[in-house]
């Protein structure tokens, strides 16, 4: 994890505003409660309330998905897996040919925000474009970002052991691209979403165009088999997930075995234990045929 340094006057409050109980000493720590709860952004590296940003008709990522976005979690005032999700970026600016942000100018911005918000714990999602400019062909190759904090992480965070109702999409597929490691357009996804909801499930596997497991909506998939873990390959068109890369980090280091490749779905059937993973943690599923 990578430390993210408070500012100064990052105080916890104390009173009850709107039903909430905090612990106060004063006005100066009052104000600083609704200063965290207001909602603020970072624009390129310029903290701004939300309600002052706007984005434009002619963002690139607006009208032509020409970007991407990486979402990530801050426990104790650190950035979990910043080394995974730099990699990501780099990768994903290099794909779009769009040039580099500094990781030090980036790594700054966050952790303006985050103290800015006396965010210690929560979720944060970067959304990266092409400057504006040009049609299909763009002018401008520069980039813009902006940061939102999403949510407290405690809203996100299930310690729930119960199996997750999960079915197989019939109705979308993956395909591969050299960009399919990163999340950039997302019909497929929301497509899955609304059959996911439609069938009464909570989560969904999505196949690729060969009929290979690909991915869930939102995770990465694994599944264990007689003391054998496998998971898809890059090449069905699955994001190259950070809780992905993390988990087979952990298993190699433990000596388990495991395999990447490509598996239809009547492999799932004998499993002995399926999970899914990302950056928000793992959970087992429980397949409905």
């Amino acid at each position: 994890m990578l430390p993210v340094t408070p500012s100064d006057n990052c105080v916890i409050a104390s009173a009850k505003v709107k039903g909430f109980s905090i612990k106060s000493k004063g006005f100066k720590n009052i104000f600083s409660y609704l200063v965290r709860t207001m909602d603020w952004i970072s624009h390129n590296g310029q903290i701004i309330r939300e309600e002052d940003f706007s984005i434009s008709h002619k963002n690139r990522k607006f009208k032509y998905s020409d970007g991407f976005f990486e979402t990530i979690i801050i426990e104790n005032s650190q950035v979990k897996y910043w080394d995974h999700h730099w990699k990501r970026i780099f990768r994903a600016v290099n794909i779009l040919q769009i040039k580099k942000i500094p990781e030090k100018e980036l790594l700054k911005s966050i952790s303006e925000l985050l103290a800015k918000t006396n965010t210690k714990d929560g979720i944060i999602n970067i959304q990266f474009s092409r400057n504006e400019g040009g049609l299909y062909t763009p002018s401008d190759n520069s980039l813009e970002y902006y940061i939102i904090i999403r949510e407290d992480l405690s809203n996100h965070t299930n310690h729930s052991t119960d199996k997750i109702k999960t079915g197989i999409s019939r109705k979308v597929c993956n395909r591969f691209s050299p960009w399919s490691f990163f999340k950039n357009e997302s019909i497929t996804y929301v497509l899955a979403g609304l059959e996911k909801n439609k069938k009464g499930w909570d989560d969904i596997i999505i196949l690729d165009e060969r009929g290979y497991i690909s991915e869930c909506l939102s995770s990465n998939i694994f599944w264990l088999k007689d003391s054998k873990w496998y998971t898809p390959n890059i090449s069905t068109g699955c994001i190259d997930g950070i809780g992905r890369n993390v988990f087979l980090e952990e298993l190699r280091n433990s000596g388990e075995q495991v395999e990447i490749g490509l598996w239809k779905s009547s492999v799932l059937k004998t499993a002995d234990k399926i999970i899914r993973t990302n950056v928000t943690g793992r959970r087992e599923l429980m397949i409905e045929w």
